[in-house]
């Protein structure tokens, strides 16, 4: 029977008590202050379903924590939402996580972590999940950096699963031990399609049908043509009923949210690479990829990048 579900929040405005939070829930570190001013602020919120923790946390300082030991227990997807880049050192190798994007870290690897003023949303997977993240399967074993997304459709579908699961786990209707089951079985296997490597995406891992498979890859490397849920069902060889159906059973979303967050990861890309000298604006970005309502494009934007598009075109090009 799959155990219940636990959701808890914790603020603090003491830099001790956020370092023992994380100590106790993640890893045993030391604790450096950069800077810290009068508006340091610490905040957490979590859910756990059985093996699967979710947390979303704020820190209001600039404090490196470098990790005392082996590291982390368990593979832990860190999601930079909003602020400055998480910025981190793994054997001499430097990475970094800006707003928007995401890693898996490799569990019993130290390393050195500078959190500066962002909110970040992590999530603990249980410990059997991705076993061939790092098992050579067409990777460097011996990497100990973390793993990044293999495909853009692989990281919109467990963006898409990351938000079903935690509006789930929060919410005030009482799930039983199947449904709270599904919940950590749906996320654990969006994270392996993501993070397993194998150049695996939704459009190419054996875990989802071929149809759908078929669908996804179509909306991958066509987004950017005037194509809608009749084109899809097409590609995947069923009536629209049908894909829709089968969108929602293996992928947790339907044919035209897919298609939207792949026109959404695809403006998000030009915005990155634009120079200042190439006249690009976010208004004529939105309408190329097919978004008609600029407010309704901001607010979708800043949901899953943790910044305004217009913030996105300002910063120096990616």
């Amino acid at each position: 029977m799959a155990a219940p579900m636990i959701v808890r929040s914790h603020s603090t405005n003491v830099a001790e008590e956020a370092s023992e939070y994380i100590r106790d829930v993640y890893v045993d570190h030391e604790l450096v202050v950069n800077a810290v001013d009068e508006r340091f602020t610490f905040e957490q919120r979590s859910a756990q379903v059985a093996d699967l923790l979710l947390d979303d946390l704020s820190l209001g300082m600039d404090a490196t924590f470098p990790t005392v030991g082996e590291g982390l227990a368990q593979p832990t997807l860190v999601q930079v939402r909003r602020g400055d880049p998480l910025t981190m050192e793994i054997g001499g190798e430097g990475v970094t996580v800006a707003p928007g994007e995401s890693v898996l870290m490799r569990p019993s690897t130290p390393y050195t972590v500078r959190w500066r003023y962002s909110s970040l949303r992590l999530t603990v997977l249980p410990g059997a999940v991705l076993t061939d993240c790092w098992s050579g399967r067409g990777l460097d074993a011996r990497s100990r950096l973390p793993r990044r997304p293999v495909g853009r459709g692989a990281a919109e579908h467990l963006a898409d699963v990351d938000r079903l699961v935690r509006r789930l786990a929060t919410s005030p209707v009482e799930l039983g031990p199947v449904a709270r089951a599904e919940m950590v079985r749906m996320y654990s296997s969006a994270a392996e399609v993501c993070f397993a490597g194998c150049g695996e995406t939704v459009a190419s891992s054996p875990a989802v049908p071929a149809a759908v498979r078929r669908a996804a890859a179509f909306v991958e490397d066509h987004a950017h043509e005037p194509i809608g849920l009749a084109e899809i069902a097409a590609a995947a060889g069923l009536s629209t009923r049908g894909t829709q159906a089968a969108f929602r059973r293996h992928l947790g979303t339907t044919p035209l949210e897919h298609l939207r967050r792949t026109r959404l990861a695809g403006a998000h890309r030009v915005l990155q690479e634009a120079a200042r000298e190439d006249g690009v604006t976010v208004a004529a970005t939105a309408l190329d990829w097919g978004f008609l309502h600029a407010g309704r494009f901001s607010q979708w934007y800043r949901r899953s990048y943790g910044c305004s598009p217009q913030q996105t075109l300002d910063a120096p090009p990616s």
